[in-house]
């Protein structure tokens, strides 16, 4: 149980302060990419693609908690330039991201699992996992052009 507190203290530090959504126009398209994760998709237009990117990057947080894997969430960024791109292009707050962390048995250690506990014990374990967070999105005013 202690162990898994820390696992949890630790993904979410090491979780980005906020995540920035740039925009370009591709063909007939919008495409979005955040570039804390460098994760990239296109939807018909703006608000398409932003919807999109925001279930990628839900889809990706989740994906890492659930196998306790926090080197993903950190080690993904892009490169530099976009960045650089990024923070010429002013950038405003955009809302936030939540992002429901579940609750769910892979995180919970089997020992405590099946160490003769009830299920009722084991649920309590599981609920501890259940927390909603929340990430500040930036995106710049404009979109560019590819």
């Amino acid at each position: 149980m202690e162990n898994l507190h820390k696992f949890i203290d630790d993904f979410v530090a090491s979780l980005p302060t906020q995540v920035s959504y740039f925009y370009r126009n591709g063909d007939n398209r919008a495409v979005a990419h955040c570039l804390e994760f460098n994760l990239i998709t296109s939807g018909k237009d703006r608000a398409d693609a932003e919807k999109r990117l925001d279930t990628l990057v839900r889809a990706h947080i989740l994906y890492a908690f659930m196998h306790q894997n926090i080197g993903s969430i950190s080690k993904s960024r892009a490169p530099i330039h976009y960045f650089n791109e990024f923070y010429g292009s002013d950038p405003r707050k955009a809302g936030n991201l939540w992002v429901d962390l579940p609750n769910e048995g892979k995180l919970i250690p089997k020992r405590a699992a099946n160490d003769g506990a009830k299920s009722g014990a084991r649920a309590k374990v599981m609920n501890v996992l259940a927390f909603p967070i929340s990430i500040p999105k930036m995106q710049p005013q404009q979109m560019t052009a590819a």
